[in-house]
């Protein structure tokens, strides 16, 4: 009985080498060793993966995972030449993320060619028309960013976490343009929209797992809930609907053609134009909307409100940061004025602090992954089609070839010797780089601009006395956020020990 157990365990594993076995180019970057149908021996599921694999391997390194290859690029060289191929454009297919649209390809993020290419111009066009660099889209956050202020005052002289307020006031600047509303502080629905996702998030490793892994889709539906956390599938699908349906119901409802309010108003139209030539493209529909939201809506909050986050945190565990930014504020800004973006130029170390904020915290630390799209040369290597390329940020924002003593917290690196704000392109791409990069961009700088400083210009920040703050991120695979943890926030006003 045992001879045969051992003849059907080596056959088995046979067919599966046979089966999954690959003819790859002798010159594809070298990584972990890998069994086939398997995967490799070695994966990055964190930052400390990714600086371990790159100092074994070099700054361009391969695994696999199930059925997937993934080429993870450590350098910026690297980085520019490879997402500035016309061949590295695509996204991988991950199902899960298109669960909302019966697996259909939708949304901004994770589409391709004409569709992804169509719906960006459409959006930036918005952006640019709904008030981008315009004196509407400045008032709109100064008004977000005041009543900020207001919900912060309530959490003075006492040991507090960053309230949720952040979250939604970053929020509510992607929504007026989506939606021509905002949510209040206290809004259940909305603030139980954005705990599932940050549970999503956390999540993701498990739901990719069938796309790399396909055999899993075969296990029966109990298990792919008890060990897959399928079940968060279903509860995405159910969340992103319910959240959207409304909205997009009440704007197809008092719908003016000739006088559109936001994105969703001008989708729709688009959507009608697009019906009376059957024969053309037919990129756009309520259902890509669906998707199209949520991806605004997780952008709005998650990327802006967590920099911001990140900003508070570092300025107050690095209190001669803070005290420069408020000498640099109070010499520009008087006690009874509103900054403006007319102030913007006077306020270098503020502009250099959210630059290094961006590069300290390095927030999505292997980037949005690509896809090949035929084999191409990088670095010396074959790149298979198909192979999954990520752009390892957090290694090319710690870079000591482009920055001197990067694992210190210091804007300064940012400030010619003229005091002359001085931004760096080089090996710094906290939005990306190349066509894919985040189309929100410019929208996200100005809102850290104006909410970071009229949050310093009011408060200061610090830990509880005695107490060192934890700048070291929560163990999520996807990105870096901050730990939930107590500060102390208090009134300028009341002067305090700087």
């Amino acid at each position: 009985m045992l001879v045969e157990a051992i003849l059907f365990v080596l056959v088995a594993a046979l067919l599966i080498y046979l089966v999954t076995k690959e003819n790859l180019p002798d010159n594809v970057p070298k990584g972990p060793l890998s069994i086939p149908g398997l995967g490799s021996l070695d994966y990055v599921f964190y930052l400390s993966d990714m600086r371990r694999l790159r100092d074994k391997y070099g700054d361009i390194f391969l695994m696999k995972m199930g059925s997937k290859k993934m080429v993870y690029l450590c350098n910026y060289e690297l980085v520019k030449e490879a997402f500035s191929s016309p061949h590295v454009v695509n996204r991988p297919v991950f199902k899960f993320l298109f669960a909302i649209t019966d697996g259909q390809p939708s949304g901004i993020i994770f589409t391709q060619g004409e569709q992804w290419s169509s719906l960006r111009r459409f959006l930036l066009r918005q952006m640019r028309d709904l008030g981008m660099g315009k004196s509407y889209m400045e008032d709109a956050i100064i008004h977000e960013a005041r009543k900020l202020v207001k919900d912060l005052e309530k959490h003075v002289d006492k040991p507090t976490k960053i309230p949720k307020s952040v979250e939604v006031s970053v929020l509510n600047i992607v929504w007026r343009l989506v939606a021509n509303k905002d949510f209040g502080y206290d809004d259940k629905k909305v603030i139980d929209f954005m705990d599932f996702i940050h549970k999503t998030n956390a999540d993701a490793g498990f739901l990719v797992l069938p796309d790399f892994f396909p055999i899993l889709n075969y296990l029966p539906k109990f298990l792919r809930n008890c060990l897959l956390k399928e079940y968060l599938v279903d509860e995405f699908i159910k969340n992103c609907i319910d959240f959207t349906k409304e909205a997009i119901d009440e704007h197809r409802a008092n719908l003016d053609p000739d006088n559109p309010l936001d994105v969703i108003d001008h989708y729709l139209i688009e959507c009608d134009e697009q019906k009376k030539n059957p024969n053309g493209p037919q990129f756009k529909s309520e259902m890509d909307l669906t998707r199209t939201i949520f991806d605004l809506f997780a952008a709005g909050f998650d990327t802006t409100s967590n920099t911001l986050r990140w900003l508070i945190l570092y300025v107050a565990s690095h209190p001669e940061v803070q005290r420069k930014l408020h000498e640099q504020i109070d010499s520009v800004v008087q006690s009874d004025e509103e900054i403006s973006l007319n102030h913007k130029d006077s306020l270098p170390y503020l502009e250099a602090t959210i630059y290094e904020t961006h590069r300290y915290c390095s927030l999505v630390s292997a980037g949005v992954p690509h896809e090949t799209s035929k084999d191409i040369q990088l670095g010396g290597h074959t790149i298979p089609k198909g192979t999954h390329v990520y752009a390892c940020q957090a290694l090319c924002h710690e870079d000591p070839n482009y920055w001197k003593e990067p694992e210190k917290f210091q804007p300064e690196r940012f400030i010619d010797e003229n005091g002359k704000f001085k931004p760096q392109k080089e090996s710094f791409m906290p939005f990306g780089i190349g066509r894919r990069q985040c189309v929100g961009e410019a929208l996200a700088r100005m809102e850290l601009y104006f909410f970071s400083a009229m949050l310093l210009q009011k408060f200061h920040f610090a830990p509880p006395e005695g107490c060192t703050l934890d700048l070291e991120p929560k163990l999520v695979p996807v990105a870096h956020y901050s730990k939930d943890q107590d500060l102390i926030i208090t009134l300028r006003n009341v002067k305090p020990e700087e």
